[in-house]
């Protein structure tokens, strides 16, 4: 398998900016996704690492070498797309064939490779079917075994979920997942679908206009984005301006606008304008005020939306002069609309999301309105 790095990359169309300085390294044997929503530039930067598309600037490496100007026909690269792109008129052997027969593999080879592939997607006996005569999720595994047929070194996958719905695709993660870990091959997956990378993947990008804003594994994206598009890209995320009254080591204590103090993780000097980030299932809803708890806090609320889940109730609610979301599992009591009720979290749970100076003569509240 092959470690892949973009050091530098830009790509423009004509005007626009696709890619914009990326830089970017890929362990060898790792399933890394790309995440963004479109017109991000995440499957631009696949293309370019399969050579169907050149940077503009910057260098594209395998391994340590240099393959920026080399043909995609020559990178050892698998490809799977969203559009399956399988030959209609080839049987579902002959499809998976492909790639060995280009590459001129002995035909005496071609068919223990091609079993041995079908056989790894669960597909053996399907081998004289037409791709018409397949479901959504069988032609994405016949496509899946034609780009892992010829042994590549990396497999480039783009939004190849995209056509299934929701049953399949979660069946079609578990099985891409137990397949890239049974070959240990590099792998980079393009989604927009914020579920689908958290679950699947070692560690994940995200993209936004061009850019990767953020890389890490999908616990650390979670629970410690940098920015706020980060934050509400994976998931929701409520967030409460404040500004920090002192430090305390490695802990802050921030005054919250229209509430209480709260320590929050980090050091920043005092008068730091704040805006600090909790996740709707770190939040409590009670009728009664919770029993005060170190590293808690309480503030009193009033429902405004409730949404049945199933297995959890979503409520909207506010609280402190702006709207909290709280979602709640496993809760025996549920609340209506207008109900008064308490809001707690655990300063362990907030996160600051950004911070900033407050300019020597304004107020808190003169820099919130900033």
């Amino acid at each position: 398998m092959a470690d892949v790095t973009l050091s530098g990359v830009d790509k423009e169309f004509g005007a626009v900016s696709a890619v914009r300085g990326c830089t970017l390294s890929v362990r060898s044997g790792e399933f890394f996704t790309l995440l963004g929503p479109s017109g991000s530039g995440k499957t631009t930067i696949l293309m370019m690492v399969a050579g169907f598309e050149q940077p503009t600037r910057g260098q594209v490496s395998f391994d340590g070498r240099d393959v920026t100007s080399l043909p995609a026909n020559r990178r050892d690269v698998g490809m799977v797309f969203q559009s399956y792109a399988l030959f209609p008129h080839l049987t579902v052997f002959d499809n998976v064939a492909f790639p060995l027969s280009v590459r001129h593999v002995p035909k005496t080879q071609i068919r223990e490779r091609v079993m041995r592939a079908l056989t790894l997607v669960h597909l053996p006996a399907y081998v004289d079917r037409l791709p018409r005569q397949l479901s959504g999720g069988e032609q994405q595994r016949v496509a899946l075994a034609r780009a892992i047929v010829f042994s590549p070194r990396i497999l480039l996958m783009d939004e190849p979920l995209g056509a299934l719905d929701k049953k399949l695709r979660t069946e079609m993660q578990v099985e891409i997942r137990r397949l890239q870990r049974e070959l240990g091959i590099t792998t980079i997956y393009v989604t927009h679908d914020q579920e689908e990378a958290l679950s699947m993947s070692d560690r994940v990008g995200i993209m936004r206009a061009g850019r990767i804003e953020q890389m890490g594994t999908p616990r650390e994206l979670y629970r410690a984005p940098t920015n706020a598009f980060v934050a509400t890209f994976l998931g929701n995320a409520n967030f409460v301006p404040g500004v920090v009254v002192e430090s305390r080591g490695a802990t802050a204590v921030v005054a919250l606008s229209a509430g209480p103090t709260v320590s929050v993780p980090g050091s920043y000097p005092s008068g730091t304008a704040v805006t600090l980030m909790v996740r709707p299932e770190h939040l409590a809803v009670t009728a009664e005020p919770p029993a005060p708890r170190d590293g808690a806090t309480s503030v009193s609320a009033e429902v405004q939306e409730t949404v049945y889940l199933g297995a959890a109730v979503q409520y909207r609610l506010g609280a402190l002069g702006t709207t909290f979301i709280a979602h709640m599992s496993g809760m025996r009591t549920y609340f209506a609309e207008h109900d008064k009720v308490w809001l707690q979290w655990r300063s362990d749970d907030l996160r600051v999301i950004s911070a900033r100076a407050v300019p020597p003569n304004a107020s808190p509240n003169e820099e919130e309105r900033r």
